[in-house]
């Protein structure tokens, strides 16, 4: 689940966006409800796990996802930013081509939110467990794995949270387990900014009227996201590597 979240508010990379929190979604656009997670009661750990999906469904602001998390460093902060951007980027990019092009955009601009459904029910199969301040989240085995399974096998814990106050919320360490070195982290974020870049202008430019199609749009964004992978992949060829680079990007249909 950890991952598939992650791959969601990263990946994400081969969806369009733009960033277009300060606009109302016009009326003849159908906009999801919103349900900030300030609405959500997070005095138990599934609370707090439910406020970050729901806040990320409904479009919340940086500020209010951001604050679902708590951080130990400046380093955990920055990634959990850098993992929120592009989310935000193809949620806004997501009901900008729709006001434009027409609810057929979204299969071409998808918007995370279905990811976020499926995730968001997940929360139901999963086991949190409290101790003190501290608490994690598992998935539950079927009833015939979690008696039998060895235990090598049992499930490790997904996610962990913290009490802080009278609220809980995830450590961003968890969810930035298994990112990478700094080296790595740094080149992922330089292409993350670079796109975010390129999508502010593809929003502004669909708003314009430039495009005919979500299709004509969708190949500019590809242009665009393969000429920031190249950037970064030649800025790093001058420097030495100690971590992987992140995958490129997806080949659009």
């Amino acid at each position: 689940m950890r991952k598939i979240l992650a791959a969601a508010m990263v990946g994400l990379l081969i969806g369009a966006a733009s960033v277009v929190t300060a606009e109302t979604v016009p009326a003849t656009a159908t906009a999801p409800a919103r349900q900030p997670a300030a609405v959500i009661d997070r005095s138990t750990p599934k609370g707090a796990m439910l406020a970050l999906f729901t806040s990320m469904k409904g479009g919340d602001s940086v500020a209010t996802i951001r604050d679902c998390f708590v951080t130990e460093n400046a380093e955990e902060k920055k990634g959990i930013e850098s993992l929120l951007q592009p989310v935000f980027d193809m949620t806004n990019l997501s009901k900008v081509a729709t006001v434009q092009f027409g609810a057929a955009a979204q299969d071409v601009f998808p918007n995370p939110a279905g990811n976020v459904d499926r995730e968001g029910k997940m929360i139901d199969e999963l086991e949190f467990v409290v101790t003190g301040d501290k608490a994690t989240a598992t998935p539950r085995l079927p009833a015939t794995e979690a008696t039998t399974a060895p235990a090598t096998q049992k499930a490790k814990p997904e996610f962990t949270l913290q009490r802080v106050g009278q609220e809980w919320k995830i450590e961003a360490k968890s969810l930035l387990q298994g990112s990478g070195d700094a080296t790595t982290r740094q080149r992922r974020e330089q292409f993350i900014n670079a796109m975010h870049s390129g999508t502010e202008a593809l929003s502004a430019e669909i708003k314009a009227g430039k495009y005919a199609t979500a299709d004509e749009a969708m190949q500019t964004f590809g242009n665009r996201q393969r000429e920031a992978f190249q950037a970064v992949m030649r800025a790093s060829a001058s420097q030495p590597a100690t971590g992987t680079m992140p995958a490129g990007p997806a080949t659009q249909p």
